[in-house]
């Protein structure tokens, strides 16, 4: 929810940040829309670079660590066209490994409701997550409020992926004990 939350207040605010800037709102959409385009291509990479060298970690904790700081960047830098670009990049590397996750934990006997509680909370949050993107920008008077709140729910993700790293191997370490005892 918060990944796709951050992609989806970048998507819609980012171009009123460049707007603020003083960027064309031509310009301003083609800038942020590059995001998109090195998504696409970078999206299918993620998931072969962490299968093929066994490394999710790595990929979800560098891709959101690395979103993250470009994130709260992108309102500061003179050349917003290649924050957007790495941004994208990163991003992408990191989402379809985070997407796995579900999987790793479910068995198949509860896949289908463990799926069905996951999709609720993705779908449940996301015009949340956007409404309150536009209460910051509201309530601030400017969409760098909005884009910084992006870079924090990068930045909630990697927290949130230590707390799942950390209670799965809570639960692998005492599931041992209960199939023998």
């Amino acid at each position: 929810m918060f990944l796709n939350g951050a992609y989806l207040v970048m998507l819609s605010f980012g171009p009123a940040q460049l707007v603020e800037r003083g960027m064309s709102i031509t310009g301003a959409g083609f800038v942020v829309s590059v995001m998109s385009w090195v998504f696409m291509f970078a999206l299918p990479a993620g998931g072969y670079l962490a299968t093929r060298y066994q490394v999710p970690n790595l990929m979800m904790v560098g891709g959101l660590g690395t979103s993250a700081v470009l994130g709260v960047l992108i309102p500061f830098v003179p050349a917003p066209i290649l924050t957007f670009a790495l941004f994208g990049t990163a991003f992408a590397l990191a989402t379809p490994v985070i997407g796995s996750l579900p999987a790793e934990v479910l068995e198949a006997r509860n896949r289908g409701p463990g799926f069905g509680v996951y999709w609720l909370w993705y779908f449940g949050g996301l015009p949340v997550l956007t409404a309150l993107g536009g209460l910051l920008k509201d309530f601030t008077g400017t969409a760098t409020a909005s884009v910084i709140f992006a870079a924090v729910m990068m930045l909630t993700c990697l927290l949130l992926l230590a707390v799942f790293r950390y209670v799965q191997s809570r639960w692998a370490v005492r599931t041992p004990a209960v199939a023998q005892g």
